[in-house]
């Protein structure tokens, strides 16, 4: 008799927890996404700023000068890319995590009503 109520314990406390346990799967899983996003782009970001002031750092005529000022305005033309694809692949990512999040509140939403339709059966 126990066993069966234990049994029946462990059943409803699964079809209770489940929903929390992959929404925090789903919003870890998007947190570490946005995370190596970020990371990815600080790198970049970085590298880029870094290797400007390298180049500046090695001027030491006129003739470094008016180089160096061309590699700039190719490096902001550059820049302004980089920034423009960055935002379209921010937007991208906001998408399908929307979507991720969509499908979940479906499907849970879904299954409350089954359970809710099979309980008032019973």
């Amino acid at each position: 008799m126990f066993a069966q109520v234990f049994s029946s314990m462990a059943d409803q406390s699964k079809t209770m927890f489940e929903p929390a346990f992959e929404f925090n799967r789903i919003a870890l899983g998007q947190a570490q996404k946005v995370a190596e996003k970020q990371l990815a782009l600080v790198n970049d970001y970085a590298k880029l700023g870094l290797s400007q002031l390298g180049q500046a750092a090695k001027i030491s005529s006129v003739e470094d000068l008016k180089a160096v000022s061309e590699a700039q305005l190719k490096a902001s033309q550059e820049l302004s890319d980089k920034m423009v694809k960055d935002a379209n692949d921010w937007a991208a990512l906001g998408q399908s995590m929307t979507e991720e999040w969509k499908t979940f509140a479906e499907s849970k939403f879904e299954s409350a009503v089954k359970e809710t339709t099979k309980a008032a059966k019973k």
